[in-house]
């Protein structure tokens, strides 16, 4: 049984769960509690305020700083960082100053990546990055190219540090499939771009690998039998066509 308990009392183990993101992400919160009671965790869960990643990074006295014995989850899309300042739209719209709001982007990706840096080395809980897909609509889908490069660039600084776990978009995608993810009208109204069913697979997602961050493994051995306990191939002779000898 690796339902993770608390060794004295044998109760669900109990979990601060500290959640950041560049969006309005509070919708994921039911799949995210559902499946954690499911895999036997008691699940303390708390958003940070609205698109305050970096101060939630650096600021000592953050949310995330302040999670004790638990996980951090930071949600970021890439398109959040190319919003309309006045009409707080994200259409991918990088048109008039293409190589501003690009070399904008580039900069905050760069921020990202040192502030997470620095993060892991200093926070007491895991961090977990998700990098959650970035839609535009009409013509800002030949953008979506430079996005996914950032990510990509993401994924690769940050591969290799200890202390944080990294979710691509595309495993998201690959993982817990989902045919609509975007909802352009909840981004323009309140900054929610995801559909219902897309924040489900998000929080389930999430679960997955913070029950693979707080359990212990199985562990396995994988023998290669044939020839060896029996006489044979049974990938090729079947369960019926090997001989079990004396």
């Amino acid at each position: 049984d690796a339902t993770p308990q608390n060794p004295e009392t044998g109760a669900p183990e109990s979990i601060n769960i500290a959640i950041t993101a560049t969006f309005t992400a509070e919708p994921l919160e039911a799949s995210l509690r559902f499946w954690m009671d499911k895999l036997g965790f008691s699940p303390n869960i708390a958003f940070a305020p609205y698109n305050q990643v970096f101060q939630q990074l650096l600021d000592p006295t953050s949310l995330l700083s302040n999670n004790q014995g638990g996980v951090s989850v930071v949600l970021v899309r890439v398109q959040d960082w190319d919003r309309s300042e006045d009409s707080g739209s994200a259409n991918g719209g990088m048109g008039k100053s293409q190589s501003v709001s690009r070399a904008e982007i580039e900069k905050n990706v760069q921020d990202l990546i040192r502030a997470l840096k620095s993060a892991a080395e200093r926070l007491a809980s895991p961090l977990m990055l998700c990098l959650c897909p970035s839609m535009t609509d009409g013509d800002g889908s030949q953008f979506l190219p430079f996005f996914r490069q950032m990510e990509d660039l993401i994924a690769d600084e940050l591969g290799d540090i200890d202390g944080l776990n990294i979710v691509t978009s595309s495993e998201a995608a690959a993982t817990y499939p989902v045919s609509e993810c975007h909802d352009s009208e909840g981004d323009k109204l309140g900054h929610i771009p995801y559909t219902t069913l897309f924040f489900t697979s998000l929080g389930t997602l999430i679960a997955r690998k913070i029950h693979a961050l707080r359990s212990s493994p199985y562990k396995v051995i994988v023998l290669d039998c044939d020839h060896t306990l029996w006489k044979g191939v049974c990938g090729e002779d079947g369960a019926s066509g090997i001989e079990i000898d004396s």
